[in-house]
């Protein structure tokens, strides 16, 4: 008969070679359609500036859509065509894409503007703008971040195993992830590209106004 010391040994051995066998090899993440690897990070594809995407968790995709291995610690990338679910027509994702801008421009010039800073109305003389013009003219330059939101939401692969305002967030996360884009609408449109031209004209070029009567 084994003495209790082999016994407590043996059954400390098999409990952990079972821990070890269902420890997970490594967190895997997905960079959203349109995305490629770079080192911990996913990065918009096409030619430079490459924006980040941010690094999105691996839910489990739709049967079928699976995904592709990148290699080099575990980040895959998830590709909807794989899956035969095409991109939606280019005026689709055009609409897509100018309704995100709106929404965008509307919610930056709403809370932007509510709250504005000391720096943000400097800024605002500086270009000869309004906080509103500013605003918009900064979310133009989150373009191509909304053209990627706007193709992974109407091709119905990406995130498709999510639901409405799920869905909607997690995608646009993944879009916005760079610019502290963490809900639909929301984004530091200053950090999506260069600061705009200034404005012609504009904000206090008409001068002092004078008294009336006074020549």
């Amino acid at each position: 008969m084994a003495s209790p010391r082999k016994v407590v040994y043996a059954l400390t051995s098999l409990l952990l070679s079972i821990l070890l066998l269902a420890r997970p090899a490594g967190a895997q993440v997905c960079c959203p359609a349109g995305c490629v690897q770079d080192n911990n990070a996913c990065v918009t594809t096409g030619p430079p500036p490459h924006l980040s995407c941010g690094t999105v968790a691996c839910n489990s995709p739709p049967a079928g859509s699976g995904t592709s291995g990148s290699g080099g610690g575990g980040v895959s990338v998830y590709n909807p065509s794989s899956g035969g679910c095409p991109d939606a027509d280019q005026a689709t994702q055009a609409a897509a894409t100018n309704k995100c801008i709106a929404d965008l421009t509307a919610n930056a010039e709403f809370w932007g503007c509510l709250f504005e800073d000391a720096a943000g109305k400097a800024e605002d003389r500086k270009l000869n703008m309004t906080c509103a013009e500013r605003k918009a003219a900064y979310a133009q330059e989150c373009r191509s971040n909304c053209a990627l939101y706007a193709n992974m939401i109407t091709n119905g692969c990406e995130g498709g195993w999510l639901e409405g305002a799920e869905r909607t967030n997690y995608l646009w996360k993944a879009s916005f992830a760079g610019v502290g884009g963490t809900k639909y609408g929301a984004a530091r449109v200053e950090g999506c590209g260069p600061p705009p031209k200034k404005k012609p004209g504009g904000i206090g070029t008409t001068g002092p106004m004078k008294p009336k009567n006074v020549p």
